[in-house]
Order: C-alpha cells, then structure tokens, then sequence
C-alpha cells in the first residue's frame, strides 16, 4: 500500500504486517436494496436503499525479528480485529477514508518456528462504503437558489437543517437541473428554532426553545428518504444541487459524509 492502514492510533506495519493488497476492498460492492421504514410513522416504508455488505480481506506478510515476536504480533492483531473496528486507509493521495469492519473468519496460525509468513485477514464490512474522515457542509444561504452537492462514488445520506423555515419545500435536482426529489412540509418556526430532516435514520424532528421532539407529521407530501447520488452528475465535473423555498440563511445547511465504491 502506498500508505500505512491504520486501527485507532495502531498502524498495521508497526506490528510488523504489511499488507500487498486488499481484495474486494478496492472493488466495486454487490448491490442490494431493501425498503425503509419511516420512524415515528408506523407502518410507512418509503424508497429505497443500497444495503450490500461487503467481504473482503488484508492480505501480506507479518514479520518479525524472532518466532516468538511474530507470535506476539499475530495474537495483537488477533486483539485488534476481535471487536469491529474503523479500518483507516490513507493510500489514496490526498485523502483518508474509514470503513467499519469485523474480522469475518479465522486467522491461520504461523508455520512453528517462522518468524515471517503469509497472512490472509478475512473482514466484512456490513456498510459496503468506505467514508470520507470528515463531513462535507453546504450551506444554503439564499433561499430559492440551488447549491451544488458534491459528491463522492456511492450516495451519501444527508441531514438537512433549516433555521426558522415557514412550510419550506426542498427539491433535489440532478447536474442537468432536472427535479428528482421534491419534499414539502407544513410548519412555522421563528427565530433560532429548527427543522432537521435526517436521511440516514428517516428522522424529521424540530427543536423549538432548545426542546427536540418528533416532527414528521410536518411532512405533507414528497420523497423521503432520499440520498444524494452521485449517478445524479457527472463524476468530478458536476454535481447534483439541493434547494429550500424557505429557512435559508449562515446556519441552515446540508450535511453529509462523502462514500466511496
């Protein structure tokens, strides 16, 4: 790898393996989809999701100074892999990207004697994804103008916060300015009271006098969830845009963590 992958604070190399490649991890995933149910409205499934796992593993060479250490190393790894844990890789240039994984399978033990050998770390990621580190924020300052979503190989579910909004409606258009998702609701904030509509748990709540209760009556008509597509524009040229008739200004945005295949 051109970088070091790392668990926590613990780079795999400094245990002494180095991982050559990484099938299936830098594939595409198989995909699923599956219906969604709305929270807080029983009975309501909407939409669809890409809900594909993804197996795959680490595969290199532990090494060691003596059979003893590369013992050592194997069961820290063991250690390490036990409980699921965020595989972080920085091999592509310029950016580091997480994906949550569990160690899915045996690890071999060493040849008696070896102090380097051949390992095969089997893993399965149950979100198919790999993640950017930190959260992409777009802030829909003027309302009724469309701001550019930009994203990365695989949809993104975002969380869309809008301050003081009277019945908004946000539509989602892809880079050709054609309207994929519309949603409208139908509700009056004020001042520094919020409409949060979180795609990724199908949760619509506002926050009125710093007190958060369910809002997805609110909801009167629309799509929801939705993701943001990256099929919707053109990879790395254009991205598909987000708009709000209402509850735009500094502090209403979208946020969202760019994915990738």
């Amino acid at each position: 790898m051109g970088s070091p992958l790392t668990i926590d604070s613990t780079t795999l190399r400094s245990l002494g393996f180095i991982v050559s490649e990484m099938p299936r991890f830098r594939s595409a995933p198989p995909q699923t989809y599956s219906t969604v149910p709305i929270y807080g409205k029983a009975g309501s499934v909407v939409g669809q999701r890409r809900i594909a796992h993804r197996e795959g593993a680490l595969v290199g060479v532990l090494t060691r100074a003596t059979p003893t250490l590369a013992e050592t190393a194997l069961d820290q790894l063991k250690h390490l892999f036990a409980g699921g844990v965020t595989l972080k890789d920085t091999s592509v240039v310029g950016t580091v990207r997480h994906i949550d994984v569990l160690l899915h399978g045996e690890l071999a033990s060493p040849p008696a004697g070896s102090r380097s050998f051949r390992l095969n770390v089997p893993l399965l990621a149950v979100d198919p994804y790999w993640r950017a580190a930190s959260t992409t924020t777009v802030t829909l300052t003027v309302n009724g103008t469309s701001y550019p979503t930009a994203l990365g190989s695989a949809p993104s579910y975002p969380v869309i916060h809008l301050v003081a909004p009277t019945n908004p409606v946000i539509t989602y258009r892809d880079s050709a300015g054609a309207t994929l998702k519309t949603m409208t609701f139908t509700i009056t904030l004020t001042g520094s009271d919020t409409l949060d509509i979180n795609m990724a748990t199908g949760q619509i709540t506002k926050t009125v006098s710093a007190v958060t209760t369910n809002a997805i009556d609110a909801l009167t008509s629309g799509d929801f969830p939705f993701a943001l597509d990256p099929n919707d524009g053109v990879y790395g040229t254009s991205s598909p845009d987000i708009k709000t008739s209402s509850g735009g200004g500094a502090s209403s945005t979208v946020i969202y963590t760019k994915a990738y295949l």
